[in-house]
């Protein structure tokens, strides 16, 4: 089953030898779920929530954009990946990887509708 793995934490930006060093880490995980075959869709890292654009109904069906992340939050969305696990378990065991690359991020896994 694929289950989306949404990767949040704050809206700021690490040093860049802190960046270094997890991105590290993240592509030692990556490698290790390509090789099991875990890998449905390697994902996207996005730009900053300050780049985002949202779109709502103005209450009359007409389209209202605003900028901005979809929601005032600490957190925000960072990036996603589809991970392809037995179970739910599974997916979560290979994500909880993240948090102990950065205590910050928090990992939402979510089961994809086929």
């Amino acid at each position: 089953m694929k289950y989306l793995m949404l990767i949040c934490g704050p809206d700021t930006e690490d040093d860049p030898e802190t960046v270094a060093a997890q991105m590290k880490q993240i592509t030692a995980w990556m490698d290790a779920q390509h090789a099991a075959g875990a890998i449905a869709h390697p994902g996207y890292q996005l730009h900053p929530s300050t780049t985002a654009r949202t779109i709502r109904s103005s209450g009359d069906g007409t389209p209202m954009v605003t900028d901005g992340p979809f929601i005032e939050a600490q957190e925000v969305i960072g990036g996603l990946i589809v991970l392809e696990h037995d179970t739910i378990d599974r997916a979560v065991e290979a994500a909880s990887e993240w948090v102990r690359i950065n205590p910050a991020w928090s990992i939402e896994i979510r089961p994809v509708l086929d």
